[in-house]
């Protein structure tokens, strides 16, 4: 077997036989045979079998070789045969093989791994121009080649030396014929180890194959362009193979370029398959050669398009088609317009018809004078045009709501004369009929719009579809014109524009008549208003001079008709002087210019009387431009300038009135800026668009947080009952007013409501809807609150003067001050030997009054506290924390349990006022915000100081009253005690007299000796003595009482000690609405005096005065210095 120059077996000596040779070589001798294959390219085996053939003759079986020499001799034999032999046919094939690179037109070359030139064919200068000797053992670089050609060429060398692989590159190079486009197939040489050692460069001009490739190229893109443009695909249809081949546009029509005949067929229309596979078959059988037919596909997106495919049909040797070749036009743009035209041709010929129907109505009406007979002549002729049951033109009320059919036409079903409200046929639709549009129901039980509410209405009138065309002009819905038609129909758009034709047609009609009328009737109003109303005519030859006057011509200008012949001079006569040289200037310019004469002037008629007229005239011209003649009126305008005099001194009036309305405008600003009533404006949607600030200081937010902000966005948190008035405001539209309105605002921090009289008054538009709100509100809070703390006060003050007992007395007042005034309030008293005690605590959960009662026992009041009670009773002044912080708290807590338990009171305010004397302080009544949230303030400070005052002055009347009991006990046991002196003085002054008056009475009868009248006289004497001395003890007993009623004088202050009385009898006063009104005037110097004796005194005149006045008085109390002394009046 024989192997090629790679190794590889290619041929089998079959005639050879074969024999075994040992051959027993030495070292040197097989180093020798290795170099030997190698030189030829063979392996060992086939080395030794060449030197074994090389022996000659018939071979020997049995050959021992001994010694190397014999064997190294044989081998140089072989060799040098070998060699001779070679070289032979080296030469030979040497010489083939330089004829075949010296005359072959490619340009052959090999390179080494550094990409030089080893040898280069000669025909690389008919490329370069350069000879190939000059190639070799240099670069392409070397050489100065373009860059883009030498880095193609080192590029693709790189490749090959580095992969083994053959590479083909290509590029274009200039050449001394021009840039030629060259192909370079590059094959590796392997070198014995397996590596690329060389490479060899096969190069062919293979210019005219690129212009060659590049005319096919474009040669076929234009023809799939025209294909495309066309809309034209080739097919290939082979029935042997039972495929199909088209060109690659047939995905746009078909969805398919490539495939069986069924899958051809599968995107043909469903109607035209059939069809279409009996026309191939028929084409196929040999019927005929050619192929045309006209079929519909679906493409995979659910297009359909038309086809046109013609083909040619080759047949074999028994007449049998084989093959068709064709083209498949796409004629779906030609269809459509072929069925276009014909519903354009339909449609014309339909329009045709209708165009001549609407000639043949408006010469039928346009001779007609009655309105309702246009009406009818329109609804028949219509109606039977259109072949419906029924045809009917409507006028609209007034008030929108019917629709007047005086006559309707009607085929087979019933009338529908007379008023009909539209709203029963369908809300929806007479909506859309009052905004002008067409209403077209093919059927009344399916359209949305008439089958519900509108399906019985039609059922009753016959109808199941209906055509309705409104006319609507200057914005009302003037006139319907309908047809009705008993069962369901198919209205076409050209039926629509018909009727909105004709009913436009009708309407201009039926306009046209009504105005023909008014105007005939307004025609004899003019003859009338002119017979009437002082106009006149002129008809004046301006070159002859001879004028014509109407009747009212004369009139006008104050002469009986036919007075006097009519003149330009008899004109000129009646005008006013004053204006005739401007009225003639304006007659002459008017005649100059060619134009109309528009003048107003005076009349001085012969009475004295001035008119004004207006003057309106024209004038003809002859061929040289003179005035020929000029017609015109006159008309009296006297009424007229009186109405413009009297219209402009209405304007003046306007004016000023207008001036006045600004400045009241300006003032009406003015005050809704700086007005105290808050005023503010919602719109439609509860929105603020306009606010004073006196509203948004109410609110407690600023103008800008209220504008364009709602009702509920605003009072939604702080006060929900606000938002639901608003709300039934808006729904209802009625006004809300309430005085004394409490609203949680939302600008305040605390969460106590403020008061106020509120006038909600909302605006209705014609829709009953409510357009905007006007928001008036003044702020009562501080009256109310004030009333609310004289109810209180007055509460307080008759549960104080209800009872002699303090303290349930002031544990009434607490539990009256909650929740009216705080959450917590406690009262703490100061006993006789100094010590402090709470006698009261009130709180609305008694829970909570429980567990305060606990905590007081375990925390005890600290006198040296630094705020709270504890500072008001060592100072005696009130003490108010608006706010309480929690540092506060902390600075208060005796220890973490106390501090928790204050915490959890979640105390927000407190303040604390003293219960006082003028000269000593009895108690202190605190008062604390907690779960209200409230927050005190001054107000809420004077009035716990004042429920505290009157509460300490019915403490010290209380104790007045009891030191007034041990008075008026003493007294009444000093009366009974006096009751049995003057029984005794009365038995004791009865003594003495009894006998004074008996002896008196014996000594007046002369009847006693002189010893009895002595001892009488003595008597008398004695009795007399003793009732001198009865008479000086009584004054002793007088003395004595009157040193026990002692007087502390000193210095009074008679309008304070007043005033003190004044405010012991103020809560009388105020339950009967007594108002007491002192004049306390300044006294000189100093009064001395007892002040309680006086303020005694001044109570008990007061409160006699206050006793016996009758409701709503007045008591007066007057003090004034007179002379060295001071007067004091009480009046009622």
């Amino acid at each position: 077997m024989k192997r090629d120059a790679s190794g590889k077996f290619v041929r089998n000596w079959g005639s050879e036989t074969k024999q075994r040779v040992s051959v027993s070589l030495t070292s040197t001798a097989w180093r020798l045979l290795d170099e030997e294959a190698r030189l030829r390219g063979l392996s060992r085996s086939e080395t030794i079998e060449r030197i074994a053939r090389s022996f000659g003759g018939e071979p020997h079986p049995n050959v021992n070789v001994d010694g190397a020499k014999q064997a190294q001799n044989a081998l140089l034999e072989s060799q040098i045969i070998e060699q001779q032999q070679a070289i032979a046919r080296l030469d030979r094939e040497k010489q083939d093989l330089s004829a075949l690179l010296e005359n072959a037109p490619d340009i052959i070359s090999r390179i080494d791994r550094k990409f030089r030139h080893l040898y280069v064919s000669p025909s690389i200068k008919l490329a370069t121009g350069i000879p190939s000797e000059r190639f070799i053992g240099k670069t392409n670089t070397d050489l100065g080649m373009p860059g883009n050609v030498c880095s193609i060429w080192n590029d693709g060398l790189q490749q090959v030396f580095a992969t083994g692989q053959e590479q083909i590159i290509e590029y274009s190079f200039p050449t001394p014929k021009g840039m030629r486009w060259y192909q370079s197939r590059i094959v590796p040489e392997f070198a014995s180890d397996g590596s690329v050692e060389t490479v060899l460069n096969i190069a062919r001009d293979v210019t005219d194959y690129k212009y060659v490739e590049r005319a096919l190229r474009e040669s076929e893109e234009r023809l799939q362009l025209s294909l495309a443009a066309a809309k034209m695909v080739g097919w290939d249809m082979d029935l042997k193979t039972n495929r199909v081949v088209c060109t690659p546009n047939a995905c746009e029509i078909w969805g398919i370029q490539e495939g069986t005949k069924e899958d051809f067929f599968a995107v043909i229309h469903p109607e035209d398959r059939d069809r279409m596979k009996q026309a191939i078959q028929q084409a196929f059988a040999g019927e005929a050669s050619y192929y045309n037919q006209e079929y519909r596909t679906i493409s995979p997106e659910g297009v359909v398009r038309w086809l046109n495919s013609q083909g040619k049909v080759y047949h074999d040797a028994t007449g049998r088609g084989v093959r068709m070749i064709g083209v498949s036009v796409d004629i779906t743009e030609r269809k459509q317009i072929e069925a276009e035209r014909e519903m354009l041709r339909t449609r014309s010929e339909r329009l045709l018809r209708q165009q001549q129907f609407s000639i043949q109505l408006n010469d039928a009406i346009r001779t007609i004078q009655d309105p309702k007979e246009i009406m009818w002549q329109v609804v028949c002729a219509t109606g039977k045009h259109f072949q419906v049951t029924r045809c009917t033109y409507g006028d609209i009320d007034p008030t929108q709501e019917y629709v007047i059919v005086n006559r309707d036409y009607c085929n087979g079903v019933i009338s529908v004369v007379g008023n009909h409200h539209m709203n029963s046929f369908g809300v929806e639709i007479i909506a859309e009929l009052k905004q002008g549009k067409t209403i077209v129901v093919d059927d009344v039980d399916v359209d949305p719009r008439t089958c519900g509410s509108g399906e019985a209405a039609f059922d009753a009138i016959q109808t199941k579809s209906l055509l309705c065309v409104p006319l609507v002009k200057q914005g009302r819905f003037v006139a319907l014109f309908v047809l009705h038609h008993v069962s369901p129909r198919q209205w076409t758009e050209e039926d629509v524009a018909l009727m909105e034709q004709i009913a436009e047609q009708t309407w201009l009609a039926v306009e046209r008549s009504r105005a023909e009328k008014e105007l005939r009737e307004s025609e004899a109003h003019l003859q009338l208003a002119l017979k009437v109303g002082r106009m006149g005519a002129w008809d004046w030859d301006v070159q002859t001079g001879a004028m014509l006057w109407s009747e009212g011509h004369f009139t006008v200008l104050g002469l009986q008709p036919n007075e006097c012949q009519p003149s330009y001079e008899v004109w000129a006569s009646r005008v006013h002087p004053d204006d005739l040289a401007q009225t003639e200037a304006k007659l002459q310019q008017a005649m100059l210019d060619q134009k109309e004469y528009h003048h107003e002037y005076r009349l001085l008629w012969l009475d004295g009387s001035v008119h004004w007229v207006e003057a309106r005239g024209q004038c003809t011209y002859d061929s040289q431009g003179n005035p020929k003649h000029s017609i015109g009126a006159v008309i009296d305008i006297t009424g007229r300038k009186q109405t413009e005099h009297e219209r402009e001194t209405l304007l003046e009036r306007e004016r000023i009135a207008r001036t006045q309305v600004e400045a009241a405008q300006r003032q009406l600003a003015n005050i809704f800026e700086t007005s105290p009533v808050g005023i503010g404006l919602l719109d439609a949607q509860q929105r603020f668009v306009a606010i004073n600030e006196a509203l948004a200081q109410i609110n407690g937010l600023t103008r800008e947080q209220h504008l364009g902000h709602s009702i509920p966005e605003l009072f939604g948190q702080s006060d929900p009952k606000l938002v639901e008035v608003f709300y039934n405001i808006y729904t209802t539209g009625n006004s809300f007013i309430s005085p004394n309105f409490a609203v949680s605002v939302p600008g305040r921090s605390d969460r106590t409501p403020g008061y106020h009289n509120v006038y909600y008054l909302p605006t209705i538009n014609s829709n009953n809807e409510v357009e905007d709100v006007l928001v008036y509100v003044v702020d009562i809070t501080e009256q109310v609150r004030l009333e609310q703390g004289q109810r209180f006060l007055s509460e307080a003050s008759t549960v104080l003067a209800s009872s002699l007992d303090y303290q349930t007395t002031l544990e009434r007042v607490a539990q009256l001050a909650v929740p009216e005034l705080a959450d917590w309030c406690t009262v703490h008293i100061v006993e006789e030997n100094g010590c402090i005690e709470q006698i009261a605590v009130a709180h609305n959960d008694p829970a909570k009054l429980l567990w305060a009662h606990e905590i007081r026992q375990k925390y005890p009041l600290n006198p040296n506290d630094p705020r709270g009670t504890a500072l008001t009773l060592r100072t005696g002044q009130s003490d108010i924390l608006p706010d309480i912080p929690d540092e506060l708290l902390v600075q208060a807590a005796r220890d973490p349990e106390h501090l928790h338990i204050l915490r959890q009171v979640g105390f927000r305010s407190a303040m604390t006022v003293p219960l006082r004397t003028q000269d000593r302080i009895l108690g202190v009544i605190t008062f604390v915000s907690s779960e209200s949230g409230r927050r005190y303030n001054t107000r809420d400070l004077q009035l716990a100081e004042e429920l505290a005052r009157r509460a300490s002055l019915a403490i010290d009347n209380t104790q007045l009253y009891r030191v007034a009991q041990l008075a008026r006990d003493k007294a009444e046991s000093a009366n009974r005690v006096k009751d049995e002196f003057l029984a005794v003085l009365s038995h004791e002054l009865r003594s003495p007299l009894n006998p004074i008056l008996g002896w008196t009475k014996m000594l007046r009868s002369h009847r006693l000796d002189a010893t009895r009248t002595e001892q009488a006289l003595e008597t008398i004497e004695r009795n007399a003595k003793l009732q001198a001395q009865l008479i000086e003890d009584l004054l002793d007993v007088s003395r004595i009482l009157q040193g026990k009623m002692a007087l502390n004088v000193a210095p009074v202050n008679l309008a304070a000690t007043i005033e003190a009385a004044k405010e012991t009898v103020r809560l009388a006063a105020e339950a009967k609405n007594i108002h007491i009104q002192t004049t306390l005037k300044p006294i000189l110097g100093t009064v001395s005096g007892d002040r309680n004796r006086l303020q005694q005194v001044f109570w008990n005149l007061l409160s006699n005065a206050v006793k016996f006045t009758p409701s709503g008085g007045r008591v007066e109390v007057h003090l004034e210095q007179v002379g060295m002394y001071a007067q004091i009046q009480v009046k009622d």
